[in-house]
């Protein structure tokens, strides 16, 4: 897990100053951070996206195509897909937004194979060839990282009281919603970051917390 945030904050860079409040807002009214809407077969709504059900193509045409497309790769292997808008409005709230395609580990070793490095030792740029097979791909979990610092007070305001509390150093904490498919990260030195998934599944966020 601490490696997988580590690509998230390669990705990330150094945060910008943009406003947290925007003046306009292109998301649908009331598409909140902490507004889930959880399914009966498992799956969850965030964002106008489905995880587990809309496609990568879909999120596209929902959010808009100002977004970078790219291949990730870490030092344990754990390479992802994923797109990134580096300004995205959550009703009026201002971040950043990474969106993670379910693409099976071997077919993601396949499209490194012919992916070109870009933007630095752990980025990749996709061969055009392998652009349909990601954006036919549902999505599997969202990363939000708000511009503005949230402290416990907030949270339990905002996403009320956490069925679970890990802290995995002395600066970071995780604030485990199963039910909602989210992890929320405190982090004491730098910006939070909350993380989706669909409620089956969340035991992939949870169970390398354990380890």
């Amino acid at each position: 897990m601490k490696k997988k945030l580590l690509v998230i904050v390669m990705l990330v860079g150094i945060v910008i100053s943009i406003p947290f409040w925007s003046s306009q807002s292109d998301r649908p009214a009331g598409a909140y951070p902490w507004q889930i809407d959880v399914h009966a077969d498992g799956l969850s709504t965030v964002f106008g996206l489905t995880l587990g059900r809309t496609t990568m193509a879909q999120a596209r045409s929902e959010l808009g195509e100002g977004m970078k497309l790219a291949l990730f790769s870490s030092d344990n292997g754990d390479d992802s897909v994923e797109m990134y808008y580096s300004h995205f409005s959550a009703g009026r709230l201002s971040g950043r937004l990474v969106i993670v395609a379910d693409l099976a580990a071997d077919t993601i070793a396949t499209m490194r194979q012919r992916a070109v490095r870009s933007g630095g030792v752990h980025s990749f740029r996709l061969h055009r060839d392998d652009l349909p097979v990601v954006f036919q791909a549902p999505v599997k979990t969202l990363t939000f990282i708000p511009v503005v610092d949230l402290d416990r007070d907030i949270v339990i305001q905002r996403f009320g009281e956490p069925q679970e509390i890990v802290s995995s150093n002395d600066k970071l904490s995780h604030y485990l919603y199963p039910q909602q498919g989210l992890d929320l990260i405190l982090d004491s030195d730098g910006k939070e970051v909350l993380q989706y998934i669909a409620p089956r599944d969340f035991a992939q966020l949870r169970d390398p917390l354990r380890h």
